[in-house]
């Protein structure tokens, strides 16, 4: 090979407005600079002018995720660089047939592949994997003049299922390392067949934050006599009875406690929770943090309050990273796998989720938490250390690998 060790890092949908999906990209760029310091970064991505700017790095397309008109095929898109990788998010469950095609790009293209602290839940997406609409009405139709005697629904569902299964252990099988964010992400593999994954931890544990946009400072500097709720509620899975969770907000803030609005994803997010502060019956104590996507500059928001709720995970991980006390709702065991971390589990899910048990945590002061949370997030941080020595050593053990590194 000649000219610079040239890494493209991907797999993920990039620049498509989700807070949480930047920062791992942020702070993966961080760590792929400083351990391969001479090498030239790429990012797959739906922004390019912006990534570009706001990191310094080159850009392609963003393949698998948003159609790309006149973009070259993936494979020849990958084909110019030494190393492809995969570099984090819950992919290997939420969408794992277009983050595979990268790898299988890769493979075609003889550039070795690398699967960096990515997730997976204990199901595959639901919206992917399982039939809705007129096509599961058309199943459960064969299955009822079947008299009941066979499931068309569920046998077409696995069928579906175990093939991206298989698929998920076949193209890891072909990386030079594969590294997953937790161990029961480790153990889903396994389930698949793929049993060489090293536990490390997600990217965006090294994020730090930056200074709060200016119009939003006096507001977070100014902390009354309640507390401050930090609330993050997915436009992905909305809550079964917002109405309700209303209620929830309208306790919270008669109770004298300040809630601020943090969209996880500034567009569809801010749509959802600017909803529910205006269906309250005073939301004069409130905040809705609009056009703010500046990972460092959310996370700077999220260390001004008391508590974080969130069905959004990297929320619930920005908040470990300021020692603020995370409360979450699950929609899919990743959020669960990253509070047993602190010893806590999800206050409920958004469709089974208790107001006076949510009202009871949000407001119980946990003054023990700082300490233990920040003794956790450097236990977090070695796994993480880890898995960059062993990203390193396989990177240098690779043809002409790490040049510059």
């Amino acid at each position: 090979m000649k000219g610079r060790f040239k890494i493209l890092l991907c797999a993920v949908p990039f620049g498509c407005d989700n807070i949480g999906d930047e920062a791992i990209l942020a702070c993966a760029v961080g760590i792929f600079r400083r351990l391969f310091p001479e090498a030239e970064l790429t990012v797959s991505t739906f922004d390019g002018p912006g990534t570009e700017k706001l990191l310094g790095v080159r850009t392609i397309p963003l393949y698998g995720f948003k159609p790309v008109p006149g973009a070259p095929p993936l494979a020849r898109a990958v084909a110019g660089y030494d190393l492809l990788v995969w570099c984090g998010a819950t992919g290997l469950s939420d969408y794992p047939e277009a983050a595979l095609g990268y790898v299988d790009a890769a493979r075609e293209a003889s550039v070795p592949a690398v699967v960096w602290n990515t997730g997976m839940n204990s199901e595959l997406n639901p919206a992917l994997f399982r039939y809705a609409g007129r096509k599961r009405e058309l199943l459960k139709i064969l299955g009822g003049m079947a008299c009941g005697l066979v499931d068309p629904v569920g046998i077409m569902e696995n069928r579906k299922i175990a093939a991206a299964r298989r698929h998920i252990a076949e193209s890891l099988s072909s990386c030079a390392f594969v590294a997953v964010r937790d161990p029961e992400s480790r153990d889903e593999l396994a389930s698949c067949g793929f049993h060489n994954a090293v536990v490390g931890a997600d990217s965006a544990l090294r994020l730090e934050s930056l200074p709060p946009p200016e119009r939003y400072r006096g507001w977070l500097e100014d902390k009354r006599g309640g507390r401050r709720i930090g609330v993050c509620i997915s436009q992905q899975r909305r809550l079964r009875d917002p109405g309700r969770f209303v209620g929830l907000l309208d306790r919270l803030a008669a109770a004298g406690d300040q809630i601020l609005f943090i969209p996880m994803n500034p567009v569809t997010d801010r749509a959802v929770m600017l909803e529910m502060r205006q269906a309250m019956r005073d939301y004069s104590g409130t905040l809705l943090l609009e056009d703010v996507a500046v990972p460092g500059e959310v996370q700077a928001a999220a260390a001004t309050c008391d508590a974080i709720l969130s069905s959004r995970l990297h929320l619930l991980i920005f908040a470990s990273n300021v020692n603020v006390f995370p409360v979450g709702l699950e929609r899919g065991s990743k959020v669960s796998n990253f509070l047993a971390n602190f010893g806590l589990s999800a206050a409920g899910s958004v469709d089974d989720w208790d107001a006076d048990r949510l009202f009871e945590i949000l407001r119980t002061p946990h003054p023990e938490f700082a300490a233990k949370c920040a003794e956790i997030h450097g236990d977090l941080l070695k796994r993480l250390d880890v898995a960059e020595a062993a990203l390193a050593e396989v990177v240098a053990a690779l043809p002409d690998g790490g040049r510059g590194a």
